[in-house]
């Protein structure tokens, strides 16, 4: 065979190899584009959820913004958070905890507003360094066990929170070794704690709303923040909170005027509050637990929990915040915050 027969024969080798391949690469291509018109058929629907997901998300995020704003807005008209149970009137709306369906555009949002100083701050029977000694937070764990005997509850149950939350290594919860922080962070915690002392708390936690799951609170109890503040806002704590600070017999009749008086005239200031409460009983710290009136109560209110569900196109998402709202300007402080 000379050099030209073989020059021509490895040509059309070189050829068929060549249209080999590229009748592979073709077949392979059209295997891998029919894979991905399948894939990204069955993508559609997968990113159309994903879509929808993102924008619930999004309106979630919208929808804490306007809470905030409306917080703020109500911060201007004056330094006084109070009830309101007029649902056709927006006035001071968000200071009860309450369910808005909201069907917009895109979907449907839900929010559910708390005023988080209208409960008493079980963490708040230590000090910011998990101390107990000072004589506030000895005061604050008496005003606890009253509240729990206004509950018909078992009053060894505050000293229990507070051996469990304090910073000594003294007490039947303290296990060496064992790390934990000096405040309750979460209610399932202090469900926790309950069922292992076996003290039934659940009159603390109620349904609002004919038993809704989504509203689910805890209209006595707060757990924010960690620790330090001993105030309550008296126009719109229970007045079973309100009663547990006073130290006589008649607490209860006191509350129960407390709350008359506020529903139609809420307290606009604190030395409003203080001549009112000065007709009921006298302004002395022995009546109040060795706690002056103005370390204890107040007219308005900074934290507040929020929780908010959105659906759109049948996708739904939901978040839950704990905003601490500022005196004079625009910022919160976001102490909690969670998807769902």
């Amino acid at each position: 065979m000379n050099i030209l027969t073989k020059s021509k024969k490895n040509k059309r080798l070189k050829k068929a190899f060549f249209l080999v391949v590229v009748l592979s690469s073709v077949s392979l291509l059209t295997a891998v584009v029919t894979q991905m018109t399948t894939s990204i058929s069955r993508s559609g629907v997968i990113l159309s959820d994903v879509k929808n997901s993102i924008l619930a998300d999004s309106l979630c995020d919208s929808a804490l913004e306007i809470v905030k704003r409306i917080l703020q807005d109500d911060l201007s008209r004056g330094r006084y958070d109070f009830y309101s149970e007029d649902f056709t009137s927006e006035e001071e709306l968000w200071s009860k905890t309450y369910i808005l369906p909201v069907d917009i555009l895109y979907g449907k949002v839900r929010v559910i507003i708390t005023d988080e100083n209208a409960k008493f701050n079980v963490n708040a029977l230590v000090d910011s360094q998990g101390k107990t000694e000072a004589v506030a937070r000895q005061s604050y764990l008496k005003v606890f066990q009253k509240f729990l005997k206004i509950m018909k509850l078992d009053e060894r149950f505050a000293g229990y929170i507070q051996d469990w939350i304090d910073f000594d290594s003294e007490g039947i919860f303290e296990i060496p070794h064992q790390s934990r922080n000096w405040f309750i962070p979460y209610p399932e915690e202090f469900l926790f704690l309950s069922n292992l002392v076996k003290i039934d708390v659940s009159s603390l936690v109620s349904d609002y709303f004919e038993g809704r799951p989504d509203a689910t609170g805890y209209p006595y109890i707060t757990f924010w923040p960690y620790a330090g503040a001993l105030k309550i806002n008296v126009n719109t704590a229970p007045k079973e909170i309100i009663a547990s600070f006073i130290d006589k017999d008649d607490a209860l009749d006191i509350a129960d005027k407390i709350v008359k008086e506020r529903k139609n005239n809420p307290f606009k200031t604190f030395s409003e509050f203080l001549v009112s409460l000065s007709k009921l009983v006298p302004l002395l710290p022995e009546n109040f637990f060795n706690l002056r009136p103005e370390m204890i109560f107040d007219i308005g209110s900074e934290i507040f929990s929020v929780k908010i569900f959105c659906e759109s196109q049948g996708v739904q998402s939901g978040l839950q915040a704990v905003i601490m709202r500022g005196t004079t300007d625009q910022s919160f402080e976001t102490l909690f915050f969670r998807r769902f």
